[in-house]
């Protein structure tokens, strides 16, 4: 063995089928050599009645755990990671004694070792098609994962396997090892499970096991194909002065500073700085009082997936107007079509599933449709010059490639049969109309507010 434990502590966890006196013994004493040292302990788990003594084995340190209620074996398993990550260890090893030999050890802990930063090893069925179960695995790994959500019964290593998967952890697979047949429904339950993980995936069911990514304070950019994001890029016109309001991390604004001659991002998560001359960021609360900046200097403002996260859309697009209709500024707006066919065919089946992302991403507090989203801009003051269906970003989810492109080719010569029924998201292009008190002011002779202020600060 030429693993060096003293860099991690390892956790050997020993599972039910191994915990009868006539067993344990014999696989206690089997445990290879290099494992009898004080970076690594043995934890056995048990049942709530189980009292026998344990096995004593020099240099062994063992403890055996009894559930203070009675649980599954995936309940067990829970309890074995959760006292890994209490104690402090960094590598957690599984042993089914029942049709496994201790000395194959440190085969399962040697990947570990070699610097590539594994996060699990998990044994493969049908060759990784499958969830098979995870051999050893990492604590950082588990202090990523929610597994305390996971089933209870033998579903916990399938949900810890799709969990590993969904968070983008390194994970090295296993040769292909004897696994019992499955029962039918056994077959059935795991199939299930594999679906709503892809569903999450997708974002068309929310399953909270599988809600393993960091929150996103931004989104990504959606570039090379019919989208929001096209489409809003193409709207910005030569030398504009323009306001991206709900900018996030500024991507987007970055891209429209190559047309633009000046280009000021709000966001509550706006990063301070850009290295495009011409772009400015500040950080505001779209949900908060009055604007940080006279909106009336631009000619373009631009809310791109954002209205759905507003508490009153129909104040905050009127506040924008009474800020704004002075100049008389282009509004470029994009949301989700909550009348897409894929939502309406959930609803159909009985779902309507919130998720991380899409149309029902679960931070939206406003679903709009595209008559709905129309009624808003009619009614809060602005008259709308241009509304279209925008494609669902099948690149995203099925990668760049033939397929992705093929089925937004697709969802376009849908979206000319039915706008309603296949447009995944909503673009409208409209102006704000003056309040009367603009009209007045005007009528009086009162000078208009325009052009656009220089850019903020010299090129570096």
């Amino acid at each position: 063995m030429s693993c060096d434990f003293a860099a991690q502590r390892i956790l050997i966890l020993i599972e039910p089928a191994a915990c009868d006196a006539g067993t344990l013994g014999c696989v206690l004493g089997r445990i290879p050599a290099a494992f009898r040292q004080a970076q690594v302990a043995v934890l056995i788990l048990g049942g709530t009645g189980d009292a026998e003594p344990l096995p004593q084995v020099e240099g062994l340190q063992i403890t055996k755990l009894r559930a203070a209620a009675p649980q599954g074996s995936g309940g067990l398993q829970k309890l074995g990671y959760q006292y890994a990550l209490d104690a402090g260890f960094d590598l957690v090893v599984r042993l089914r004694a029942e049709n496994e030999a201790p000395e194959n050890l440190p085969q399962w802990l040697e990947p570990f070792f070699d610097g590539r930063g594994l996060d699990a090893l998990v044994e493969a069925r049908m060759g990784g098609w499958l969830p098979g179960s995870v051999r050893t695995v990492s604590t950082r790994a588990l202090r990523r994962i929610p597994f305390e959500r996971n089933a209870n019964d033998a579903g916990f290593d399938a949900d810890l396997v799709l969990q590993l998967r969904l968070a983008g952890l390194p994970i090295q697979y296993l040769p292909a090892m004897r696994h019992p047949p499955l029962s039918f429904k056994a077959m059935l339950g795991l199939l299930r499970t594999m679906l709503r993980a892809k569903g999450h995936e997708c974002n068309l069911v929310y399953e909270r096991k599988f809600d393993v990514s960091p929150v996103e304070l931004t989104y990504d950019l959606k570039l090379g194909f019919a989208s929001s994001h096209t489409f809003a890029l193409e709207s910005v016109s030569e030398g504009a002065c323009v306001l991206d309001i709900g900018c996030g991390q500024g991507f987007v604004a970055e891209e429209m500073a190559k047309k633009a001659r000046r280009v000021v991002g709000l966001d509550q998560y706006a990063r301070e700085s850009s290295e495009f001359a011409n772009v400015e960021f500040k950080q505001w609360n779209l949900d908060a009082g009055e604007f940080p900046l006279d909106v009336a200097q631009f000619d373009q403002i631009f809310l791109l997936d954002v209205i759905e996260h507003l508490k009153e859309p129909e104040a905050f697009m009127e506040k924008l107007r009474a800020a704004a209709a002075l100049k008389r500024p282009e509004i470029i707006l994009t949301t989700g079509n909550v009348a897409f066919a894929v939502t309406r065919l959930m609803l159909l089946l009985g779902r309507f599933d919130y998720g991380s992302k899409g149309i029902l991403d679960r931070t939206h507090t406003r679903l709009f449709t595209l008559g709905s989203l129309r009624e808003l801009f009619e009614q809060t003051g602005y008259e709308i010059l241009e509304q279209r269906g925008i494609p669902a970003p099948f690149p995203k989810a099925l990668g760049d490639n033939a397929l992705g492109r093929g089925l937004v080719w697709l969802n376009q010569v849908l979206i000319q049969v039915s706008c309603g029924l296949f447009s995944y998201q909503i673009f409208i292009r409209a102006r704000a109309l003056p309040t009367t008190a603009h009209l007045l002011a005007e009528s009086l002779g009162r000078s208009v507010t325009s052009g656009c202020e220089p850019p903020l600060r010299a090129p570096r």
